[in-house]
């Protein structure tokens, strides 16, 4: 499972909630699978009824349903021509279900009847895109002639809508990670610093010093790849903390070292003891094979990760693989180490009975590299030998960071972020509508389209506003994470996420069955001043949920409270009709519930303010309205934000203290519903490592731009 990075922390908490937000809303179990929901009456007979995503087979009844109600009998009963008449009524039915499935069955049907092309291309101008899509699919089935033309016009109109599909991290190379030990007064401080790189950036070229010759070895299809500079002197610093003398004493990292996978490297250890004990005496697999330099990449594979390492060879190491060189193939106990040629280099396996090979290594030039996988190895040394210009060695991001590593620094890491996160536009670009189309017109006129109209899909990055100081207002100054962007324009975002992600579908079952167009209500009435924080768990209640609040700049007012009202009818059919509090001059739309769970949207100077409970919406009201301290009276995060140096189209921020004392409250309220541990479990294990980290943890702030440049940091004592 891949941990989140610091985008994933903050631009995908407003790029996710943006996409998903709406159905996120309808409810969030934070309690475990296995965990039961309190015995209350509430929690048998909910006073709000959660409107899930239906299957398939529900829509499908829908339709039949409809069929029935129009002809008084089932479909399957009816004869060819009246199946015909039934289907060409419901393509133009009110309900976009029920026009979806009708244009999917006229393309199935074997008929001359030129009525179903006619009706087929009437759809092609739908308010629906997914009905759009079906009737182009129908007619790239049926090939008419007549639907050559308006076919062309769609494909003019859809090359003149927004089709610079906003892709995350489109225009970041690499994301990288520096973090330093700034020793004082007998204590050691690590301050960590983040910076994306923008693909636009070009590192000078020259001659290679030592580190990035190290870099030569690193493929350039890594996920993330860490460097540990100046290991075996900042190995010590790390030992001798304050913060890693008190985490070894605690339960929790005796739990650590207990807990899979972590147990298997050090049973791995004790084995190596054993076996190669007798090549140097003691051996310790994490520090005596490294140099003063260690890289550590991920490499995604299709069954798990494949890791490679490289660092250079030190004496103890040297001496090893010599002997080993000259002996070819050694067996001690139930370990062997053969030895194979490639290049001229010596690759060593390392393998244990009855079991598949553990690792492989060589040593070239000097420099150990050991990987789980044989081709990653012979890749790696390849990239070396030939001087790879794709490799890290050469990438501007690493050539623009390394001169900032120096004595103190005891990590540099880089993140390649289309990789981490899956978001790779090559592999998905085919499925946009547009590229439909002029695949059906391909296919019936045998040609390729020439339509090239003036279209405003250019890819460049535009220059995003600064952020609007009301924005930041809503932000309460206590909030556990908070994020405010310019950055994502929610036109060419949304058109990316219902082309290319695999939300296309809960999107389209969504608007299908709602009769609601997401696009046209309300993301087109959008600006991209967003907003997002969350407040903590809440749980006062048999559904734990998050308390967030998500928020958006409006260019049009003009019909939102009512496409509000009807969107939070239709999620949560409630008993009662939507609930209106006034609440100092401003108009909270709500679902009325006996909980606190009460999801709710308000319309605020022109921001379309949403939460799951009102009294996170009325803390975003009165900060708004300076009723109460505002993130930007916050003083740790305006040092933090004075501190960083880059355009201003992104701010994240994160309070450690307040989300650990929140998360904590969390754990005792789970517990009560669960009776998974006990108190003296909590205080014994949990308690602890939360006062550790409290106590050493300080306030983390970041900026970000819309050219794919930013920098966060965060500090720990």
């Amino acid at each position: 499972m891949k941990k989140p990075y610091y985008y994933l922390i903050t631009a995908a908490a407003v790029v996710a909630a943006i996409v998903l937000f709406l159905f996120l809303w309808k409810g969030q179990q934070l309690t475990s699978t296995k965990a039961k929901a309190p015995a209350t009456e509430e929690a048998r007979e909910p006073q709000i009824v959660l409107r899930e995503l239906q299957p398939v087979k529900a829509d499908e009844e829908k339709f039949f349903e409809a069929v029935r109600r129009l002809a008084g009998t089932a479909l399957d009963s009816l004869s060819e021509e009246q199946k015909l008449d039934a289907l060409l009524r419901l393509a133009g039915d009110t309900e976009a279900t029920n026009r979806l499935l009708a244009v999917q069955k006229l393309g199935e049907m074997e008929t001359a009847d030129n009525r179903r092309v006619e009706k087929l291309i009437a759809r092609l101008k739908d308010e629906n895109a997914w009905v759009i899509e079906a009737a182009v699919l129908a007619l790239t089935r049926l090939r008419p002639p007549e639907a050559v033309e308006p076919l062309r016009q769609l494909y003019v109109e859809l090359q003149k809508q927004p089709q610079a599909e906003y892709v995350p991290f489109a225009n970041t190379t690499l994301m990288a990670v520096h973090g330093q030990i700034n020793a004082a007064n007998e204590k050691n401080d690590f301050t960590f610093q983040l910076t994306s790189f923008a693909k636009s950036d070009h590192g000078q070229a020259g001659a290679l010093n030592d580190r990035e010759k190290i870099a030569l070895f690193i493929l350039p299809d890594f996920e993330m790849c860490w460097s540990l500079p100046n290991f075996q002197d900042n190995w010590e610093k790390l030992q001798s903390s304050k913060f890693a003398k008190q985490l070894v004493q605690l339960q929790a990292w005796q739990d650590f070292k207990a807990a899979a996978p972590f147990n298997r490297f050090f049973k791995f250890q004790e084995k190596l003891n054993a076996e190669l004990g007798s090549w140097g005496g003691q051996f310790n697999a994490l520090t005596d094979p490294m140099g003063d330099e260690v890289y550590v990449a991920i490499y995604p594979a299709s069954e798990g990760n494949n890791v490679l390492l490289v660092t250079p060879a030190n004496l103890k190491t040297q001496a090893v693989n010599t002997a080993l060189k000259a002996l070819g193939k050694v067996r001690s106990g139930e370990m062997t180490i053969e030895k194979q040629e490639y290049r001229g280099q010596s690759l060593f396996q390392i393998s244990v009975d009855k079991k598949a090979s553990l690792f492989h290594y060589a040593v070239v030039d000097g420099y150990l590299v050991i990987a789980d996988d044989r081709r990653l190895l012979v890749r790696a040394i390849a990239s070396y030998l030939n001087k790879d210009e794709s490799s890290l060695a050469f990438q501007a991001a690493l050539r623009q960071s390394l001169p900032r590593v120096g004595k103190t620094s005891f990590l540099a890491g880089y993140v390649a972020p289309e990789k981490f996160f899956g978001v790779e536009k090559s592999r998905q670009i085919s499925s946009t509508l547009a590229a439909t189309v002029e695949s059906t017109l391909r296919e019936i006129t045998g040609e390729a389209v020439t339509i090239l109209p003036d279209s405003p899909s250019a890819a460049a990055v535009a220059a995003a506003p600064i952020i609007e100081a009301q924005m930041l207002h809503f932000i309460p100054a206590n909030a556990i994470f908070s994020y405010a962007t310019t950055a994502i324009n929610p036109q060419p975002f949304w058109h990316y996420v219902t082309t290319m992600r695999a939300e296309k579908e809960a999107i389209k079952a969504f608007e299908t069955r709602s009769n609601l167009n997401l696009a046209r209500d309300l993301i087109s009435k959008m600006g991209n001043q967003l907003l997002y924080f969350f407040a903590g768990i809440d749980t006062t209640g048999p559904r734990f949920f998050w308390r967030q609040l998500l928020g958006a700049r409006l260019h049009d007012t003009k019909g939102v409270e009512q496409y509000g009202k009807r969107l939070l009818t239709y999620l949560y059919s409630p008993k009662e009709d939507i609930q209106i509090e006034e609440y100092n001059g401003t108009r909270i739309y709500y679902v009325k519930s006996p909980t606190t769970f009460e999801p709710n949207f308000a319309i605020v100077d022109g921001y379309l303010l949403m939460a799951f409970d009102r009294p996170t919406l009325r803390a975003a009201i009165d900060a708004g309205q300076k009723r109460t301290e505002s993130i930007a009276q916050n003083s740790d995060f305006v040092a933090a934000r004075s501190s960083l140096n880059v355009d201003e189209n992104s701010l994240a921020y994160f309070n450690a203290e307040n989300f650990l004392d929140n998360y904590r409250s969390y754990l005792l309220a789970y517990d009560r519903v669960t009776n998974l541990f006990d108190q003296s479990d909590l205080q014994m294990r949990i308690d602890p490592l939360f006062t550790l980290i409290k106590a050493t943890a300080e306030i983390g702030a970041g900026k970000f731009s819309a050219a794919g440049k930013g920098e966060m940091v965060f500090g720990m004592k």
